[in-house]
């Protein structure tokens, strides 16, 4: 069999591969936009490629070109099984790179409820087993924690001063989720309802019923109403519409406002729209779009909380991040009981132990500390505290008898 010459083909394939990556090379030199990235990608790509099919073609009569396409295969197929096993190999080195010290610590997510001197750390929830995202979460009047989750309808949980859940309430009636808790009153603004379940256990959700004659109200009388309505109310609330079709009293809005007000006056709900000639939701101060709204319980802490010059005490104790970054050993301190944590993450998000400092925040009888995205809430009325874990909450409790 007749051996074909490759020095020739041989140099034509190093001047096509030497000119395609300096110029990509370049380019993303002079320029080091995105495209110039794929273009150094593409001609490194197709420099393999070519030198594959010469060696492959060659493999057919040089011992030379089999021994090197065996080795590129090799190469190629250990920087693969790299690449797929970068994160399983990160995380053996970092198991194996952990003090000892830290072996008796249980992870947050897999070691729940975890039960130590008295008290339980547990997930916030019906069933301590199951995580619920929750909509909304405050303290109504009586210092009970009420809980709101939207799945497909309303569910609401109430937890008493010792962290036991006490009562629950679905709406299989209710579906939207254009509402407000004002106050402890959930307010539905599209079908213009309310519920008082989260203060008075009331399971019965009450129409909400327009102001006598407002449809027919001039522009100055919805001006001056509003007025008093802001002065008198015990809660209002302005609802920009979103969409007249969703507006279940769309009929009784004769001038098409894209605003109404919904008021609670003399242990009464009703509402009336704005005039659209007056008013828009725009123009309106924020600070005076409502009034006694209940804002989520954390979410709100950076204008409720007011900032401590030091942390005395605190209950977050960052102590070591692993060397895959997607792990932090604290030591959680509720009410003199020392829980020991491994908090993980799927990616790497931990940087060292300073990488950011513990604020400690009050607000009265609240107390709250925020490491990352980690948060811890306490409360002088209340026997247990809230433990934040970026989307999960988790209370801590004493053990009931």
């Amino acid at each position: 069999m007749n051996t074909p010459p490759y020095k020739k083909a041989l140099k034509y394939l190093i001047i096509i591969i030497s000119v395609m990556v300096v110029c990509a090379a370049v380019a993303f030199w002079i320029n080091s936009e995105f495209d110039a990235f794929v273009a150094v990608v593409c001609a490194v790509l197709c420099s393999v490629v070519l030198s594959f099919l010469f060696l492959f073609y060659y493999s057919f009569y040089y011992r030379w070109a089999r021994q090197w396409l065996l080795a590129g295969i090799l190469v190629g197929l250990v920087l693969f099984l790299l690449l797929a096993l970068q994160n399983e190999l990160e995380n053996v080195y970092s198991v194996m790179m952990t003090p000892k010290k830290y072996d008796n610590y249980l992870s947050l997510q897999t070691h729940t409820p975890y039960r130590k001197n008295g008290k339980i750390l547990s997930l916030l929830s019906p069933n301590p087993d199951k995580n619920l995202e929750y909509n909304f979460l405050f303290l109504n009047e009586h210092a009970q924690l009420v809980l709101m989750q939207n799945v497909h309808y309303p569910h609401f949980y109430k937890f008493n001063r010792q962290g036991i859940l006490i009562d629950s309430l679905q709406l299989t009636n209710q579906c939207d989720f254009e509402y407000a808790f004002l106050g402890s009153h959930y307010v539905n603004f599209n079908d213009n309802q309310s519920l008082s379940w989260a203060i008075d256990g009331d399971a019965q959700l009450k129409p909400i019923t327009i102001v006598n004659h407002s449809p027919q109200w001039t522009d100055k009388q919805r001006r001056t109403f509003f007025n008093e309505v802001q002065n008198t109310a015990d809660y209002y609330y302005i609802y920009e519409i979103r969409s007249q079709e969703s507006d279940q009293s769309d009929e009784l809005n004769t001038s098409k406002s894209k605003e109404k007000v919904f008021f609670y006056r003399n242990e009464r709900w009703q509402y009336f729209y704005l005039s659209p000639n007056e008013y828009t939701y725009q123009k309106i101060p924020e600070n005076e779009r409502s009034k006694g709204e209940n804002n989520p319980l954390i979410g709100d802490f950076s204008g409720r909380f007011t900032k401590e010059t030091t942390c005395k005490h605190h209950s977050i104790h960052p102590l070591y991040v692993t060397e895959n970054n997607r792990g932090l050993y604290i030591d959680l301190v509720a009410k003199g009981v020392v829980f020991h944590l491994l908090i993980s993450r799927n990616n790497p998000m931990f940087g060292s132990i300073d990488y950011q400092p513990l604020y400690c925040l009050k607000n009265g009888d609240e107390h709250l500390e925020t490491y990352q995205d980690l948060m811890f809430y306490s409360n002088t009325q209340l026997l247990y505290q809230l433990f934040y874990n970026s989307q999960e909450v988790y209370i801590i409790r004493e053990l009931a008898n």
